[in-house]
Formats: structure tokens, sequence, C-alpha cells
């Protein structure tokens, strides 16, 4: 009899292990880097390959003051170049369902070649679903600009626009791109660092014998050093964010059912062994 309850606990336990194990794993890459993020700037409600933080800007504009007008609020931003399904709903979001927004997209040096502003390609092959809206692009060499569509909840398109419409502006800092400091901006790195919140350590090579150089190896080096308890990859590792896809919803109603069953077939057992021992 006790081999009998023994096994029967350990089916039991076995089972809830797979279940926490395969929520666990599909749990994995939905993670928060709003910590990474400058403020008033949000990072990307599902995971992406790269830290990336988008911010709508509150006016609406064409096109070509789109660059421009990210830089203005900070000298690593451009406008938002989503490359994949995640980043196209992460850009999508910043607006309204129904509503559009520009993004770093277009054909304008040659007619049906699309290339984001960083000058990359459009790879369809890069999409799990067509990024295109039905009709989309159009051959016209007056609609070159491209804008994302939140349609509804799980759709968010393409579609090629006249670049002269105004419209909302998504910008974007991708926290790993390290030629987005300075790449389009006029900003100087010097410039950048001297106006950013933390400090940042300089040495001067001095030529005058009488005057030693005022920062040593030493002091560099310890300067560099970084706390791995700050950086991104450590939090990403012991944090996570909560994922609000409907598929994720039906996985947890249906963990929720398989073990409300389990548990209540074996207390239908034993309740029904123990009933039949009184009588």
């Amino acid at each position: 009899m006790n081999n009998m309850k023994t096994k029967k606990w350990t089916i039991v336990l076995s089972v809830f292990g797979a279940f926490f194990r395969f929520c666990n794993a599909g749990a994995k890459g939905t993670v928060s880097y709003a910590d990474d993020c400058p403020q008033g700037w949000a990072p990307a409600p599902i995971s992406v390959q790269n830290e990336i933080c988008f911010k709508k800007l509150n006016d609406t504009s064409k096109y070509n003051n789109g660059a421009k007008l990210c830089l203005e609020e900070d000298p690593r931003a451009t406008m938002a170049m989503p490359k994949t399904d995640q980043e196209i709903k992460a850009v999508a979001t910043k607006v309204l369902a129904g509503e559009y927004a520009w993004i770093g997209l277009d054909d304008r040096d040659d007619e049906g070649i699309f290339l984001f502003n960083d000058g990359d390609p459009l790879v369809l092959s890069d999409y799990r679903n067509k990024p295109w809206n039905s009709g989309s692009p159009v051959s016209d060499t007056n609609v070159n600009c491209v804008k994302v569509w939140y349609q509804k909840e799980r759709s968010y398109k393409f579609i090629d626009e006249d670049c002269s419409v105004k419209l909302n502006i998504v910008c974007q800092i991708d926290l790993f791109d390290a030629s987005s400091f300075s790449s389009s901006a006029e900003t100087t790195p010097s410039e950048y660092f001297s106006s950013a919140s933390t400090p940042v350590a300089s040495c001067c090579i001095c030529r005058d014998n009488e005057t030693p150089a005022v920062t040593s190896i030493d002091d560099i080096k310890e300067q560099l050093l970084i706390d791995k308890t700050t950086l991104s990859s450590f939090k990403r590792s012991k944090t996570s964010a909560e994922d609000i896809r409907i598929s994720s919803r039906y996985i947890g109603l249906a963990g929720s059912v398989v073990i409300a069953s389990v548990l209540g077939l074996i207390v239908s057992l034993d309740a029904f062994k123990f009933l039949k021992r009184c009588r």
C-alpha cells in the first residue's frame, strides 16, 4: 500500500515538474530592458535581438523631418527601423489602433528598392509574416516613404505613403549599436559625453616635463572596471516581464486545467476508497 502511494505522488510530482519546465521554457526571452532606456523611452514589450528603446514624438511631421526630430530627443536616436515581426509590433503599438507612424524606411533613391535609414535593405525573409499590407508597395515615384499601421491586435503592417504627409514619428535607440552615438548626429562624441549625466574619466598627456600625467594607467583601469550586477545581461537573467500574448494566456489556462484535473482525480480516488471503507 505504501509503495502504491509513493508511486502515485511520484507521478504527480513528475507531472508538475514537466509542466513547470514547459512554462519556464516558454517564458524565456520575455525580459524587460526598462532600466537601460533613458527617461521617457520605453523598451520593446517583448524580447528582440537587440536592446532597443522606442519613443513616439508628440507632434506629427513630414517624413523628411523625422531623423532630425529624433536626434533632438537623443544624440543616439534614429527613426525606428523595425527589422523583425516583434520590432514591428513594438513600433506600431506606440500609436493607437487604426493609426499610422513614420518609420525609417523608404525607396527614394531607387524605386522599389527599400532601404532603412542605416543603409540596410528590407529583407522580407527576416519576417515570419508578410510585413506589407495588401496592395503595398505601389509603383509610384511620388509614394516613397513607409509608415507602419497598427491595424488591430496582432496585425501590424507596412504601407508606402507620400513623404509630405504629416504623421506621428517613432524614434529608437539601439543600445548595442556603438555607431549610433554620432554616426548621423551632428553632436561629436566629446560633446555627447560632456553632456551625459555620468562623468567620464579623461587623461591628459602633457608635454611639459614639469607637469606629470593627470591620470595613471592604474587609475584608468580602476575607473573602467564595471560592476557586473549593474549590467543589463545580469538583470535579464534575474527578471522577466509580463507576456500579454493571447497564446500565452491560453497556455496558462490549459496548464491550470491540467493541474486541477490531476489533483481532482487523485482526491476523488482517495475519497472513493475512504467512503468504501466506511461502508
